[in-house]
Formats: structure tokens, C-alpha cells, sequence
């Protein structure tokens, strides 16, 4: 029976504790990756033309305050610093963002109400704790239920209106697009009724969940659905830490209480290490905010969601576009950068035909780490990169195009102590189909298309130009 409207059971803090540590350690990971393309990111032109404002200091602030809220020191201070670097880089990223960003935004929001600084913390462990205090399970479930629950909702109000996720090809389309993967995993796309049945149970799984989550028996299983699911979104897509971040957030459901009490004992013998005294004050269960106020909360946050939802195809279909309009401004400028709720229309059947056309750049015959020559992703489209040169700025239907051929050949060749006084290069384009059915081998035969020569890029002088085929400069 759902324990929806019972007094949730008390467990031990540990849990959110872990939890803590997995989250912002791929938190951690995404600041760097950002730290290290951030002259991409944030040059007119990189490392030629800089950004009037220097971003090394803040980056370096932000990623030592995630090292000390990963470690649990002075934890309430970290959550500060870190969600206000969040809203500056994370909630308004521009051309650079991708869906990551508002589930960082989300938890991190959360974050600012819930004891996560309880256990595995240095703070828990200076605090002299006898044991780890317990806490009510619904700090679990809050977390569950903004950031996986509620998008999975909104999600399937957005695919219950598309034909590729409709006839079964969900999973195998996106898998069998060479821009899409890094891994090529062309003999498991050709088991078409294993592939086609995964695509039908991740709707399910998606449309169900929301009611399903509030079963305590149900819960063990739809994590490990879930971290099945997540670990193949690993495999498949140049998104890691998009896998791994949910994989973090299934474990709060995954395991029982007693699991991570059979944990405790070993964190707070830490104490003898550091000479930690061991209060005689009594552990009380952590009653911050009372069950009824994190109620309030989820109430709230599924409130937002709904005006996500009012943005999907099919909502849009049924209601007055003044209505829409509305909904969307609230988004933009509230909803989304403050409390990291959007629509969440990810994989749909636009998304291939905007990014039929693989940017291939070669110079004096490398292929420059954007994408490979079988129209895979290279070493730099990862994450919110990849989602940038895919779909924006390395994408030939972009407006953006000439100028993210500027900003990324001339990151590459900084990088690579290219001198752009005199340096050519040449642009292809790879063209592929989107299919409308199964198709044996459609990767390979995807990856196999040719080559097709558009234009040259000459930097002279560090000054870039851009010349198309037949074009004389």
C-alpha cells in the first residue's frame, strides 16, 4: 500500500550523505570540464578576443567550495557559495546549456532545506555525534520526486506526441545516429525486438513512476530499472555524467535503511583518528523542517512542473496560446533559472532532423577532436559540449555556424600550439537519414556515408575566414 499519507519511517542520515558525496563529486567534474573549455565558453574569439572578465578565480572559488560541501566542512557556508555560482554559470548558460544544468539547479535548491551535512561529513564527525541522527525517509523522496519523478512526467507529454517514440524506436534511433554515440554498439541496435521493447518499457516506466515511487516494495525495483537504464544513457551518449548523476539519485531508493547502518559504526570510529570527543549530548531524529512543510514543497515544485508541461506539444495543441505565452515567460525568467523546472523534451524527433548534417573539419589531414570521420563524436563534444557543436554552433542550419568555427578551431589550435598566423583547414559535411522504422546495421551504414567538401577555413594573421567550396578568398 502506498505510504503516501503515513508518518514516513525514520532512517539514518547516512543516506543522504552518500548521496551528497556522488551528486557533487559529478557536480565537481561538470565545473571542471566547464573550467577547462572556458575560454571557448566565454571568448568572443578564444584566447584572441577574451571575455572582459576573467573567470579562472570564480571557477577555482566554485570548485574548492564543492570539495569542501563534498567533504562536509563547514557545510551550510559551501551550499551558499555553491548555489550562487550555480545561478551565475549553471541557470544561465546561454548557447553552453543542456538539461544537466537545472537538475544541478534543482538539487541544489533542495539542498539549501534538507540535512545533508548529517553524516559523512566533517562536520558530523567535529560534532561528536554517539550515532548518526536519524531523519525522516521523505528527504529522500522530495529529492526522487523533483528530479526524476516529475521530469519523467513532463517527458511523457512531450513523446506521447512523437512517432519515433510511439512506433517502439525510442531507444534505437538516437543509439543509431553517429553524432549521438561515442561507443558503437551496432550489435546490440540489431536485436530489433530487444531494442523495441526497451524503447516501449522506458515509456511505461517513465508514465508509471510518479504513482509507483510512493510504494516502499515498488522502490527497490524501479531504481534498479533506473540504474539499468542510466547505465546504458552511459554507454550510448556522449552524456556521462548525466548517467552517473541519477545513478546517484536511484541509490536513495535502492537500498533499506539498514544498509546504511551497517556503515555508521565505521564512520564515527573515524573520530578516534582525529581525536574527536564524543558528545554526551542525546542524538534526537533531525526535525528541521517538519513532514508537512516538505509536503508543502512537493506541492509546490509539482506546481511548477505543470507549467512545463503546458509547454509540450500536446498541451500546447489543446490550449489558448495567451496561456502558452505566459507560461513560457514564466519559465524563462522564473521557473527555470531560479528552481532549475523546465520542459523536458529531450530526444525527440526534431532533434535528428536539426542535426542531419556532421561537421567534419581537417588540418593538413587531422581530424580535429569535434567529430570523427564516421561522423562519431570526438574528444571535445562531451556533455554540454556536445549538446553546443550538435545542435548550435557546430550544427550547418545554425546562424551560429561561422562563428562556432571561429571559437572552436581557434580553441583547438591554442590547445594545440597551433599558430594561427598561417593556418588552412578544411570543412565536410557528413549527411545522414532519419529513419522512420528498424533497420539492421542503420549505424554502420550511417557511419560508412561519405565525406563532402564545403569550405576552407583560413586563418591569417589570427584572423579567421570562413570560404565556401568554389569561393575564392
Amino acid at each position: 500500500m502506498s505510504d503516501f499519507f503515513k508518518k514516513q519511517r525514520l532512517v539514518s542520515a547516512s543516506g543522504l550523505g552518500i548521496f551528497r558525496i556522488i551528486f557533487f563529486t559529478v557536480q565537481f567534474l561538470e565545473v571542471f570540464q566547464l573550467y577547462s573549455f572556458k575560454e571557448l565558453v566565454f571568448d568572443t574569439t578564444s584566447f584572441i578576443e577574451p571575455d572582459s572578465l576573467s573567470h579562472t578565480y570564480f571557477f577555482l572559488i566554485w570548485m574548492i567550495t564543492l570539495i569542501f560541501f563534498i567533504i562536509g566542512y563547514k557545510t551550510r557556508t559551501a551550499l551558499i557559495v555553491n548555489y550562487a555560482l550555480n545561478m551565475v554559470y549553471f541557470s544561465v548558460s546561454a548557447d553552453f546549456e543542456y538539461h544537466m544544468d537545472y537538475v544541478y539547479t534543482g538539487v541544489n535548491t533542495l539542498c539549501l532545506f534538507l540535512p545533508v551535512g548529517l553524516s559523512y561529513s566533517v562536520d558530523a564527525l567535529k560534532a561528536g555525534y554517539k550515532e548518526i541522527p536519524k531523519i525522516s525517509y521523505l528527504n529522500h523522496l522530495i529529492i526522487i520526486f523533483c528530479t526524476t519523478a516529475l521530469v519523467y512526467t513532463d517527458s511523457i507529454f512531450h513523446k506521447i506526441t512523437s512517432p519515433m517514440w510511439m512506433n517502439g524506436l525510442g531507444m534505437w534511433l538516437p543509439s543509431s545516429q553517429p553524432n549521438f554515440t561515442w561507443l558503437n554498439l551496432q550489435w546490440f541496435l540489431n536485436q530489433k525486438y530487444l531494442v523495441m521493447s526497451m524503447g516501449y518499457m522506458t515509456l511505461f516506466f517513465e508514465l508509471t513512476f510518479i504513482v509507483l515511487m510512493w510504494f516502499r516494495k515498488a522502490r527497490p525495483i524501479l531504481a534498479l530499472i533506473g540504474i539499468g537504464l542510466h547505465f546504458g544513457i552511459f554507454l550510448a551518449f556522449p552524456i556521462p555524467l548525466f548517467g552517473f548523476c541519477y545513478c546517484g539519485i536511484y541509490l536513495l531508493m535502492l537500498f533499506p535503511e539498514s544498509f546504511y547502518e551497517k556503515f555508521d559504526e565505521y564512520f564515527l570510529s573515524l573520530r578516534e583518528i582525529f581525536h574527536i570527543k564524543e558528545s554526551k549530548i542525546e542524538v534526537k531524529p533531525w526535525t528541521g523542517f517538519s513532514e508537512r512543510v516538505i509536503y508543502i514543497m512537493i506541492i509546490i515544485a509539482a506546481v511548477f512542473q505543470i507549467n512545463g508541461i503546458i509547454l509540450s506539444p500536446s498541451a500546447q495543441s489543446v490550449l489558448p496560446s495567451e496561456l502558452v505565452n505566459t507560461s513560457w515567460k514564466l519559465q524563462k525568467n522564473f521557473f527555470r533559472p531560479i528552481f532549475g523546472s523546465t520542459r523536458h523534451g529531450v530526444f525527440m524527433d526534431w532533434h535528428f532532423k536539426t542535426a542531419r548534417y556532421i561537421t567534419v573539419v581537417k588540418s593538413a589531414g587531422e581530424v580535429l577532436p569535434f567529430f570523427k570521420e564516421n561522423g562519431q563524436v570526438g574528444d571535445y563534444p562531451f556533455g554540454r559540449f556536445w549538446v553546443n557543436s550538435n545542435f548550435r554552433f557546430l550544427n550547418i542550419q545554425s546562424p551560429h555556424y561561422k562563428d562556432g568555427l571561429r571559437r572552436y578551431t581557434a580553441f583547438w589550435a591554442k590547445k594545440n600550439n597551433k599558430n594561427l598566423m598561417n593556418l588552412d583547414m578544411e570543412v565536410f559535411i557528413k549527411e545522414t537519414s532519419v529513419a522512420t522504422k528498424w533497420e539492421k546495421d542503420f549505424l554502420t551504414k550511417q557511419m560508412q556515408r561519405p565525406l563532402r567538401k564545403i569550405a576552407d577555413i583560413k586563418w591569417r594573421n589570427s584572423k579567421f575566414e570562413f570560404v565556401p567550396l568554389g569561393k575564392k578568398s
